[in-house]
C-alpha cells in the first residue's frame, strides 16, 4: 500500500485546517475581532496574533501588563503584549502546538519524501505501461498506483543510452532531407513525455483531496495541472543531478536530439532550469510545490463544494511550506523565500503557455 498523507494532525493548527468536511472557515479572530479566514494553534485567529503567540512561545519571554490591572481592552489597543498573551491562552491557543510544529512538520515533509522516492524509483526503472498510456482516464483513475508495487522494478543495466543526433533540423530541413535521415535512425528511449503523465497520475491518486473529487472533476484538475507538474518534475530532476539541461532517467537529451537546436529547444531544455538553479529548491520545498501546482489548475466545472475543499487544500500546504520556510530561515527570511518559491507555480503556468502559444503558430 503506498504510503498517503494523513489527514489527522498532531496540531489543532493544522488539523482544523485539515478538516475539510467538518470545518467552516472562521470570519473573526477571538483575541483582536479582526478578520480571518484560519485556525491558528487551535482557535480562530488572525495571521498577527498567531504569530504574536508563537514568538513568545519560542522566545520564552516575560511581559508585564502596561496598565498593571491586567485587564486591557485589546479590541481597542493590541499594544499590551502582557493581555495580549494571556488572553491568547484564555482562548484555548495550545503552546504544546508551537513546539511540536518542528516535529509535526518534519514529520510530514517525511511522508511526502517517501513518495517522491518511490515516484524516482519508477521513474528510473524498467516500468513499462505500455498500452496503458493509450487507456481511458477513468479506467486508469480506478487502476491501483503503479507507486504500490516500487519494489518489483529495477534499473536497466544498460542505462544511460546516447541520445543520437539527427544532423538537419526538423523545423529548417525539407522533407526529403528529414525522411532520408529518418531511415536510419532508431529511438531507443521511452515516450517519456506519456510516460511521466501516467506516473503523475499516479502520483495524485495517492493524496487524499483526490478522492473527494467526482470522476469528472478529477480528470479535470489532472488535465488542467498534469503539464506543469511535468515541467517541475522535469526541472527538479535535473537539478538534483546538477545538469544545466533537461535529461531523462534512460539518458535522454532532447537538446542533443539535433545539431543545431532551435531557440525555442533552448528555452524549454535549458532556459528553464535557471529558477531551480537559483532556488536551489531543497526536496522538501519542492514536495510542497508539486502539490501546490495541483491545486492551482484553472478549475471551470468544480461544483462549489470541491472548490471549497481545492481553497482549504492549498491554504493547508501552503501554510505547512510557510512553517516549514520560517522554521528552516525565521520568521522574515522564510516568508520571503515562501514568496519566490510559491512564484514559481505562476511562472510555471505562463511558461506552458507562452511555450504552447508557439508551437501553435
Amino acid at each position: 500500500m503506498v504510503k498517503t498523507f494523513s489527514t489527522n494532525v498532531v496540531t489543532n493548527d493544522l488539523k482544523t485546517t485539515k478538516d475539510l468536511s467538518d470545518k467552516i472557515a472562521p470570519t473573526k479572530c477571538v483575541i483582536c475581532n479582526g478578520p480571518t479566514s484560519f485556525y491558528h494553534y487551535g482557535i480562530s485567529s488572525c495571521n498577527g496574533c498567531k504569530q504574536f503567540f508563537r514568538r513568545i512561545i519560542v522566545t520564552g519571554k516575560v511581559y508585564k501588563c502596561k496598565s498593571l490591572t491586567g485587564k486591557c481592552n485589546l479590541n481597542e489597543n493590541k499594544r499590551c503584549k502582557y493581555c495580549r498573551f494571556v488572553k491568547c491562552l484564555e482562548m484555548g491557543m495550545e503552546p504544546l502546538s508551537v513546539k511540536n510544529e518542528k516535529k509535526i512538520i518534519g514529520s510530514r515533509n517525511n511522508s511526502m519524501k517517501v513518495l517522491k522516492s518511490k515516484f524516482k524509483a519508477v521513474r528510473e526503472s524498467s516500468y513499462d505501461p505500455g498500452v496503458l498510456l493509450c487507456a481511458d482516464l477513468n479506467f486508469l483513475l480506478q487502476k491501483k498506483s503503479v507507486l504500490s508495487g516500487v519494489d518489483k522494478f529495477k534499473k536497466p543495466s544498460n542505462w544511460p543510452i546516447e541520445t543520437k543526433t539527427f544532423k538537419h533540423h526538423i523545423f529548417t530541413c525539407t522533407r526529403e532531407e528529414y525522411q532520408e535521415e529518418r531511415k536510419n535512425y532508431k529511438f531507443e528511449h521511452k515516450l517519456w513525455k506519456a510516460y511521466d503523465m501516467s506516473l503523475i497520475l499516479d502520483f495524485i491518486k495517492t493524496i487524499p483531496f483526490f478522492s473527494k473529487l467526482s470522476n469528472e472533476e478529477q480528470i479535470e484538475l489532472y488535465m488542467s495541472t498534469g503539464i506543469a507538474v511535468n515541467v517541475l518534475v522535469n526541472c527538479y530532476y535535473a537539478f538534483e543531478k546538477k545538469q544545466h539541461y533537461i535529461s531523462y532517467p534512460d539518458g535522454y537529451c532532447p537538446i542533443r536530439l539535433f545539431e543545431k537546436p532551435h531557440p525555442l529547444e533552448i528555452d524549454v531544455n535549458i532556459n528553464s532550469l535557471k529558477p531551480f538553479f537559483r532556488l536551489e529548491l531543497k526536496q522538501e520545498e519542492f514536495c510542497l510545490l508539486k502539490i501546490l501546482l495541483f491545486l492551482s489548475g484553472n478549475l471551470t466545472s468544480f461544483t462549489e463544494e470541491s472548490l471549497e475543499i481545492i481553497r482549504l487544500e492549498k491554504e493547508y500546504y501552503s501554510s505547512i511550506l510557510l512553517k516549514y520556510l520560517q522554521l528552516e530561515y525565521g520568521e522574515v527570511k522564510g516568508a520571503t523565500r515562501f514568496t519566490e518559491i510559491t512564484m514559481l507555480v505562476q511562472s510555471i503556468f505562463i511558461y506552458i503557455f507562452i511555450i504552447m502559444e508557439n508551437v501553435i503558430l
